[in-house]
């Protein structure tokens, strides 16, 4: 669901925007978690979570408890 939000937001226009995104993210990581979770890529409390997390469930509900690993 975390790269559905990334590929839709319009906010995300560039590659500043998302590495700005993307490092943010990180920085909400716990200490020890090596996995960026839908969660992390937003602040406690930001409406803008659950909002997307509601309206995308009807069209991209099967997304919601699945993972990518993505490897360098």
């Amino acid at each position: 669901m975390g790269l559905y939000y990334v590929a839709l937001s319009p906010r995300l226009g560039n590659a500043r925007q998302l590495r700005e995104f993307a490092v943010r993210a990180v920085e909400r990581l716990p200490m020890g978690e090596d996995r960026v979770k839908y969660d992390h890529l937003f602040a406690a409390g930001d409406p803008e979570n659950k909002r997307f997390w509601t309206e995308a469930l009807s069209s991209a509900g099967d997304l919601a408890n699945k993972f990518v690993t993505l490897e360098p």
